[in-house]
């Protein structure tokens, strides 16, 4: 698959901050496209890098890779968390604004331009030493004038600049930005094509106004969204013809399937110049209906095989997280590994099979975890080491623009009040369905902490001992479920079975599932988790129960043939995403 590199503007090209409404959905879709491995999203934008940050988070923008800011002026790329300046494209800007080997300062352009009435200096946090920003009173002046006055007043300085004029529609004002002859987008953009290393049919831009328009006339693969004025239309129409970059130019438009408008023209844009990804923005799509996020641990489970010691990566929670990202359903996953080789290399395998690592944290004090695991007439005994990095997940570093959907939870990684805490807030910021995958592996869990989360849980699977372990021991296995059911009001109650398959309680009454004849065994690690994640991609594509029951089983009866709990190749996965296609 191409990797892409998609350039866009913020306002009123990603953010649906004009006059024209968003299509449902399409900035989810977006958002879920973006996160995507294949994809590295840079804003483009006039905004600086706070204010840009604070759009991301007020409409729920996708995390970028790089931003473009102060209409060109800066390039940053957010590495570690944090934003580092890309200052091999402040060297090169800064050779427009010498003057005889004097670099010339913001303040003289400001003082050769105050005396022109109708021009305001904008606020100091959008100025900086490559960017002079003004707000123009268009009933005192319009462009060509104002164009006209500021070339004049600066002669004097014998340097160059590049003037964007632009409106803000909103609040009907004009507004200028004077510039290195560099510093715009065009050379931004290209600059960082360069930078990355990116063939031309790989890189999309995408603009809604003025000081987009030399992006979108250029030889740059360019989109102009529905909701641009009609006057913006019109003259890059004729300027595209002009240039030969017609090829380069499409004007998203209103379909049946959306309205071109903001950031489902973007995703037109981007189907437009490469269909190839055509079938991953439908998969995303469909996905964004309802989020997965997962909480808990990852791991590597330690195993001794032949004299050998293996190391295979673990932890329910991201197991399933695996599952889900090969199923096409984009999960978040809320983790903590150590600042060390085992918590880098789970970075990178996470990364490498599409798992977003924004909400992976990093812990410079403890540990990544550790399980020896070890077989017991074919069944797995854990020996689980403390005071793992997953022991001490913090809320506060989370990063989840839309926190609602399915928050699935195990009971190892809340084993310590710190972390029992850190999950509440977490609970308790979000509008969650909550599925719970009961976990009683002592002397990890306590009653009273477990009923309180099955009270909470919308959807609650445990096994047959577990069960009985919580007291329902009833003779009859479901009237044992129903009474747990009555006591604690869960929607559904999933009880695994081991060999007997599983018997499920819904709405609808009972469902059962028992597995066919297993072909290869090797080991049950990660069997139930993937059980859990195809019931859950179930849960997300409204699939029937007993559907669901049936492709959960079969997973997990592949997952049985192989050692440890996750594959690592998708085609693992071929007959479950045919299924998951033709059912959605």
């Amino acid at each position: 698959m191409v990797k892409l590199l998609l350039c866009t503007d913020m306002d009123r090209t990603v953010i649906p901050n004009g006059m024209q409404t968003e299509a449902v959905d399409a900035r989810k879709t977006f958002t879920h496209f973006c996160d995507l491995p294949t994809v590295n999203l840079v804003y483009v934008t006039g905004r600086h890098l706070a204010l840009m940050q604070q759009a991301v988070r007020e409409y729920q923008l996708p995390q970028a890779d790089y931003a473009i800011t102060d209409v060109g002026t800066r390039i940053y790329h957010y590495q570690n968390h944090q934003w580092h300046p890309i200052t091999a494209w402040e060297k090169e800007i800064d050779q427009d604004w010498q003057n005889s080997d004097l670099k010339v300062e913001p303040k003289q352009i400001y003082d050769l331009l105050s005396s022109i009435p109708g021009l305001s200096l904008q606020e100091f946090e959008k100025q900086n030493s490559h960017k002079i920003s003004f707000y123009i009173d268009l009933k005192k002046l319009d462009e060509q004038a104002c164009l006209t006055q500021v070339k004049k007043q600066l002669a004097p300085l014998n340097i160059q600049t590049n003037l964007i004029w632009s409106i803000d529609e909103t609040s009907h004002t004009g507004l200028l930005d004077i510039l290195p002859p560099k510093a715009n987008k065009l050379h931004a953009i290209e600059f960082l094509q360069h930078y990355l290393g990116y063939a031309a049919q790989k890189v999309v831009f995408a603009g809604d106004s003025g000081n987009d328009l030399e992006v979108l006339i250029s030889p740059i693969q360019s989109v102009l969204v529905a909701n641009a004025t009609a006057e913006l239309k019109q003259q890059a129409l004729e300027l595209v013809k002009q240039r030969g970059t017609e090829q380069q130019f499409y004007q998203a438009i209103n379909t049946s399937h959306n309205n071109g408008n903001y950031s489902s023209g973007v995703l037109q844009g981007v189907m437009h110049y490469l269909p190839e990804f055509t079938q991953l923005i439908h998969n995303v799509s469909q996905s964004a209906e309802t989020q997965i996020t997962l909480f808990g641990e990852v791991l590597f489970d330690c195993f001794s095989q032949q004299g050998q010691e293996m190391q295979v990566l673990g932890g329910a929670p991201f197991n399933i997280c695996w599952h889900l990202q090969a199923l096409g359903d984009n999960p978040i996953f809320i983790s903590r590994v150590g600042d060390d080789v085992l918590g880098k290399k789970i970075i990178q395998q996470a990364i490498d099979w599409g798992i977003s690592t924004d909400n992976i944290q990093v812990d410079e004090q403890h540990p990544t975890g550790q399980v020896q695991v070890t077989f017991i007439e074919d069944e797995p005994h854990y020996d689980i080491k403390i005071n793992s990095a997953y022991d001490f997940i913090n809320q506060a570093e989370t990063s989840l623009p839309n926190p609602k959907g399915i928050l699935y939870h195990g009971s190892l990684a809340l084993r310590t009040d710190a972390a029992k805490k850190q999950f509440q807030k977490l609970v308790d910021s979000g509008d969650w369905d909550i599925f719970l995958d009961v976990n009683l592996r002592a002397p990890w869990w306590d009653k009273h902490s477990l009923i309180q989360w099955i009270k909470q849980a919308k959807w609650v699977k445990l096994n047959i001992d577990e069960l009985r372990e919580l007291g329902f021991v009833q003779s009859n296995l479901e009237t044992a479920i129903k009474a747990f059911q009555m006591e604690f009001g869960n929607e559904q109650v999933i009880v695994t079975q081991g060999a007997q398959g599983v018997t499920v309680l819904t709405a609808d009454g009972f469902f059962k599932e028992t597995p066919d004849k297993i072909n290869q065994f090797i080991d049950t690690v990660g069997a139930g988790d993937a059980f859990t994640a195809v019931y859950m991609h179930g849960l997300i594509k409204n699939w029937s129960t007993q559907q669901t029951l049936a492709t959960a089983q079969s997973l997990a009866s592949k997952i049985i043939g192989i050692r440890g709990a996750t594959p690592n190749n998708k085609s693992f996965y071929q007959s479950l995403l045919a299924d998951s296609i033709q059912t959605s």
